[in-house]
């Protein structure tokens, strides 16, 4: 079936204002089309990400080719769901912030359910700012290139907030680990949750 130009158009608007696509089959076996307000149109996630920066983009064929095609996606971002040990995953297409002595693009987004103290989201932010807590939804997330620095992250923050490190340890173990991972040395930090 062929799309009308209005339809490319309007979707088109569509992701350009957040909206989500979501992944639909089609009876005849025809390739997988999104929808956007029921307009049917050809895009995928992989057709999606083709203008996405490069390191965005292996990034998001890696997380594809673990958990399988995103729940929903947009321009800028693919967005999967209970995938795992994670409440939500985000691949982003740019960065988050300016990290000018970090080579590495913060644009992989992992969530969990997590109720953080009011207390301790000072000393959470003190230990590293890629951590981002939600109140509202009871939501723990951090920020890497790399699901095993989330794992990381997010472990140690874990014992930011229930006491074991202060953030200035907690900082220094995350140094301390990635370096020896990138040696090619393991560690229960980044092989999953610890919590």
């Amino acid at each position: 079936m062929k799309i009308s130009s209005i339809a490319l158009a309007l979707t088109a608007a569509l992701l350009a204002a957040g909206m989500t696509v979501r992944a639909t089959e089609e009876p005849s076996g025809s390739p997988q089309t999104g929808v956007a307000e029921g307009i049917k149109v050809a895009l995928s996630p992989r057709a999606i990400i083709q203008g996405w920066p490069k390191d965005s983009r292996m990034i998001a064929d890696v997380v594809m080719e673990r958990y399988g095609r995103p729940d929903d996606w947009t321009e800028t971002a693919l967005i999967w769901r209970a995938k795992g040990p994670w409440k939500r995953m985000i691949v982003h297409r740019k960065p988050w912030g300016a990290r000018p002595f970090d080579w590495s693009p913060d644009v992989l987004q992992q969530t969990v359910s997590y109720r953080v103290p009011l207390n301790r989201i000072a000393d959470l932010a003190a230990f590293d700012t890629r951590i981002s807590v939600n109140r509202t939804t009871d939501e723990l997330s951090s920020r890497a290139n790399d699901e095993r620095w989330n794992y990381l992250a997010l472990n140690l923050a874990d014992e930011v907030i229930v006491g074991w490190k202060t953030p200035e340890e907690a900082k220094l173990e995350y140094r301390r680990v990635r370096r020896l991972a990138e040696a090619g040395k393991s560690s229960p930090y980044i092989e999953g949750l610890r919590f």
